[in-house]
């Protein structure tokens, strides 16, 4: 199917998605499980542009059980069609031209929804609407009764009739009777011949159960259905002979009101029928070449209408192409189509107030399709390729699926019998059950992903996440902490300390960009248990494994209601470590721990300012400035110019704001050393290298768009490729080896390194013949057990094997094992200090043994850690921790600016083999070491 593009279709079709897509299940003040929202008339003015609709339909279209509901119409050849039909037909009423529906084109539209193509979502058989249309065309026979009423009556009797089987019933009576006494098959006889009847009387009544259309009729506002004493009198002014010219507008309304009804119920909140909770997208109606003399604006104008006079939303998204504006909306201008995403937020935000004042273009959307020669975007000719796969339903909720009702009934019966029905749960299917452990704490959040499991364990009872090398380090750490306190029983004088490793666990994308960076701060945390539980002489370590969810979006939700409870009630629990990434709901979570006198160690944390949302604050790598100068300085040093690819949306990613301003600074505020996009990375235009100018490409984005900025600039550029420089998050891409494939085979890149000493000191730390002897050896040592299988521990053995297995996984040491390692270290290092190397008296001057101090206080330890100094920093206090990423201090400044970075490159991105070499370092003085 080809497609044409043209200027503004990226944002039409981008448009039409995000309408299309219907709220999710949310708990509303009224009640309701959905919250609905008003749908917009989309009008396009031609311009030069042909078969959009089409296109957009069979785009639209696709197959499944649960398909969008979209229909389109060809106004003229439905207006033609509709001549041709009713052609020679004599009309029995004066209002109409020909004895055909009162609204053609409306008919059409219903006809083409009550098909039976659209799966699990046939949208109605539309009684409200085919009852009312049926009676506009039926005149009452004023010659053979005297009475109307009667003649009314034996319409709707007949209409009643079409939806009864009484064939099927009569003979299920009389099977039924046939083995019964006399008595009973006389009553289930009198029973037959009057429950026709009795059903008609209560039908007719709007009784509740079967009276739907007439209850319906009798409370909505048009034709004054209120000025009839009955349902039968109101029903006799819609047929022909008490139609009048005044009335003729009304009845057009009623009728496009009972059409909306019908897909309303459908699709109505505050209901536990489950097939409405399936329709998670809206039904689209496409209407092309609506003009004034086909009755296509007249349909348009109708719906407005009715929609100014209902309070309920209804379901039905329409867009329409028409190659001029009626008289109606000649106050409105039609704005270009690249402007129809600012359109839509001013009518949403206008809408109210129009409706009040039931203004004729209350509903109306209006924009102008291109003329010709203006040539489309970059992301206009992919659109249709871009939006191929988006523009399908939602996926139906879990619970409204027939197999989980089966499977939830069989498991709440099994349940009950076992347990007495106490831990009946809807998360079951999601791993997210409630525990009993003090240990674990969880909670379903919802998302716009369809929700998570966020949350606390410290135990095999919950573990987070899909990745199967992440959970199966989860059980290895779980594993240590068991051991822990098996050793703390056995041991009086060693104390506990717990950290809580709190990162990004789940993901909605299979499989997780984060899991290989997640897995080896974990392997850092397991390698630390390992050797303080093993030393004699060291404090114990247990780690807490917490979920803030997707990029780290629950973070402050996770503090509050979880580990806010977890540290007032575990007294071993010495502080937090990690923090994923730096986005406003981590600092947001940063200040909520620092309120609480909780101290904080960053891993890799390098958004600007952090130190300022808590006094309890350590981060142990340089922020984004510093970062910056690194890149000029190479840039200096390879005498190339710098070219910077970002988001052009920054303002809700702290670490992408602050790594833009520091950029700006550096390199001017005309930004025109600047690449950004929306949407698709794959939509930027690179800048190559020129005979005149060299470049280096420098990525400033997330690690979920690096692989295809990579993919793009090796396309575009070809042999004319700059030199590629990754920002700090590319680390993630650079630890996720399934990412690295055979399509970057023999393609160079330079990236970040945040901590390049580990990666360096350990280059041959995996060599079976050679070990390092300097002082990140632990770390060594702890990994090559780790990879052996040694200790014989079940999960950390099963986590050795899938990393010595593994093809993805990097055979040296990830400057993320070492970070980790070190984070947990610091608490460690900080008790040790404090218990063991401060000395405490009694009252009378008698030296107290550690063991008679009592358990550490997590407020001294942040004291200690503020305290850690080293040689080059101002403050006086303990001598700094030498750990496995190098030195650590916070007398200068908590927030690493004291501490190296350096830029790695890697010749092969594809060989998994080659360790990265260090090309540029900052300070000058932590310059490259030599390659062993």
């Amino acid at each position: 199917m080809a497609q044409s593009a043209f200027r503004g279709l990226y944002a039409l079709l981008s448009a039409v998605k995000d309408l299309s897509e219907r709220p999710r299940w949310s708990r509303s003040t009224r009640g309701g499980l959905r919250g609905d929202r008003p749908l917009p008339l989309l009008c396009l003015i031609n311009g030069q542009v042909d078969g959009f609709l089409a296109d957009l339909a069979k785009l639209m279209d696709g197959t499944g059980p649960d398909r969008i509901p979209v229909v389109r119409v060809d106004v003229d050849e439905a207006r033609a069609a509709s001549d041709d039909r009713w052609a020679g037909h004599e009309s029995e009423s004066p209002l109409l031209k020909r004895n055909g529906p009162l609204l053609p084109l409306l008919d059409e539209l219903r006809h083409r929804l009550s098909a039976d193509r659209f799966g699990t979502v046939r949208p109605s058989r539309f009684r409200r609407y085919r009852l009312v249309d049926w009676l506009t065309g039926k005149r009452l026979n004023e010659g053979d009764n005297r009475n109307e009423l009667t003649d009314i009556t034996h319409l709707l009797r007949l209409w009643h009739a079409r939806w009864e089987r009484p064939e099927a019933a009569r003979q299920a009576a009389i099977e039924v009777s046939a083995s019964l006494a006399a008595p009973v098959r006389f009553l289930v006889a009198l029973l037959f011949a009057w429950h026709r009847p009795l059903r008609f009387w209560l039908w007719t009544r709007g009784a509740r159960l079967t009276g739907g259309e007439p209850r319906w009729l009798m409370r909505q506002p048009f034709m004054l259905p209120g000025h009839s004493t009955s349902f039968t009198g109101f029903a006799e002014l819609l047929t022909v002979g008490r139609q009048h010219d005044d009335n003729l507008p009304q009845l057009k309304q009623l009728l496009v009101h009972a059409f909306l009804q019908d897909l309303r119920e459908l699709y109505g909140p505050g209901t536990w029928r489950l097939r409405r909770w399936r329709r998670t997208a809206y039904t689209v109606v496409l209407l092309d070449n609506v003009r004034e003399d086909n009755g296509g604006w007249e349909l348009l104008g109708l719906i407005n209408d009715v929609r100014n006079q209902s309070t309920e939303h209804d379901p039905v998204l329409v867009v329409a192409t028409s190659p001029s504006l009626p008289a109606r909306l000649d106050r409105r201008t039609p704005q270009p189509a690249t402007e129809v995403t600012d359109e839509i937020r001013d009518w949403y935000r206008e809408l109210p107030a129009r409706r009040q004042t039931l203004r004729r273009d209350a509903r109306f959307i209006t924009v102008a399709l291109p003329s010709a020669g203006e040539e489309p975007g970059e992301r206009d000719r992919r659109a249709w390729d871009t939006f191929r796969d988006l523009l399908r339903p939602r996926p139906v909720p879990l619970p409204a699926r027939r197999s989980f009702i089966a499977v939830a009934v069989a498991l709440a019966l099994v349940a009950a019998g076992l347990t007495g029905g106490r831990w009946l749960v809807a998360r079951i299917t999601q791993d997210c059950l409630p525990s009993a452990r003090a240990g674990v704490a969880t909670e379903w959040v919802e998302t716009d992903n369809g929700g998570e499991c966020v949350g606390y364990s410290d135990s095999a009872a919950q573990v987070f996440g899909k990745d199967e090398r992440l959970r199966t380090a989860q059980l290895a750490v779980f594993e240590l902490n068991r051991e822990a306190e098996r050793l703390a029983k056995a041991s009086r004088h060693r104390p506990v300390v717990t950290v809580v490793y709190f990162a990004e666990f789940t993901s909605p994308t299979v499989p997780d960009d984060s899991a290989g960076a997640i897995t080896e701060e974990l392997t850092g945390l397991l390698i630390r248990q390992s050797h303080d539980n093993t030393e004699g002489d060291l404090p114990l370590l247990r780690v807490v494994v917490a979920n803030g969810g997707h990029e780290m979006r629950q973070a402050r939700t996770v503090v509050d209601r979880l580990l806010a409870p977890l540290f007032a009630a575990d007294s071993t629990a010495m502080g937090v470590v990690g923090m994923g990434r730096t986005v406003p709901a981590t600092e947001s979570a940063i200040g909520a721990l620092g309120d609480l006198g909780i101290p904080v160690v960053a891993t890799t944390l390098t958004g600007q300012g952090l130190a300022h949302r808590s006094p309890m604050y350590f981060q142990l790598v340089p922020g984004n400035e510093k970062q910056v100068a690194l890149l000029l300085g190479f840039s200096a040093k390879q005498g190339k110019e710098v070219t910077v690819y970002q988001p052009a949306e920054v303002a809700g990613d702290s670490y992408m704001r602050t790594l833009r301003e520091s950029l700006k600074k550096a390199l001017g505020a005309d930004e025109s050393w600047l690449v950004t996009w929306r949407g698709p990375v794959r939509g930027i235009e690179p800048r190559c290298d020129t005979p005149e100018v060299a470049r280096i490409a420098y990525f400033a984005g997330r690690e979920y768009d690096f692989d295809g900025f990579l993919d793009t600039l090796f396309e575009e550029c070809g042999d004319r490729t700059p030199v590629v420089v990754g920002n700090d998050t590319t680390s993630r891409f650079i630890a996720d080896g399934g990412k690295r494939t055979e399509k970057h085979r023999g393609r160079p890149m330079a990236y970040v390194s945040l901590a390049h000493a580990v990666v360096h000191r350990n280059r041959t730390c995996l060599s079976p013949d050679r070990a390092p002897a300097d002082e990140p050896s632990r770390l060594c040592a702890g990994l090559l057990d780790l990879r052996s299988g040694k200790a014989g521990r079940p999960a950390w053995g099963e986590f050795g094997r899938m990393l010595q297995e593994d093809a993805t996984v990097l055979p040296w040491v990830g400057e993320r094992v070492g970070v980790a390692y070190d984070g947990a270290g610091l608490f460690v290092h900080a008790v040790k200090e404090n218990r063991f190397k401060r000395q405490r008296i009694d009252a009378a001057g008698v030296p107290l043994a550690g063991a008679a101090v009592g358990p550490p206080h997590r407020a001294a330890i942040g004291q200690e850690l503020r305290e850690l100094s080293c040689p080059a920093d101002d403050a006086v206090g303990s001598s700094c921790y030498k750990g496995a990423s190098g030195e650590i201090g916070f007398g200068a400044d908590r927030t690493g600016e004291s501490r190296p970075v350096a830029l790695l490159a890697v010749a092969d991105i594809a060989d998994l083999a080659i360790v990265p070499t260090c090309v540029y370092a900052l300070p000058p003085e932590a310059s490259c070491p030599p390659t062993p």
